[in-house]
């Protein structure tokens, strides 16, 4: 899930220039976090303040492989998936954070 309008599926993004709006990358907690726990899947695709990204599988494993930092198979997804979108991940998730650049990033 992700926080903003989703432009061309499978499309790579360039970062938005500074008039343009920012999107964000959610990690799971956060979505619950912001939409206050306790959804269904079906709630938060309903919610209007989430758009679903429809990324190419392969694509998003492959990036996924690169990253060596973790073991944690969800935590490379998410990685992965933000890094090829060329979007920040928001997260809490402090080892996460730690291996992120900081603008790669949106801290919770």
């Amino acid at each position: 899930m992700d926080l903003g309008q989703v432009a061309g599926a499978h499309a790579l993004q360039k970062p938005p220039e500074e008039d343009e709006e920012a999107v964000n990358l959610l990690d799971t907690n956060a979505v619950l976090w912001v939409h206050g726990g306790g959804a269904t899947p079906q709630q938060l695709l309903r919610d209007d303040r989430w758009a679903q990204d429809d990324l190419a599988a392969a694509a998003w494993f492959e990036a996924a492989v690169e990253i060596g930092w973790t073991r944690d198979v969800f935590d490379r997804l998410l990685v992965a998936h933000a890094r090829f979108r060329r979007w920040r991940l928001a997260t809490a998730d402090a080892h996460i954070i730690g291996h992120l650049a900081r603008r790669e990033i949106f801290e919770l």
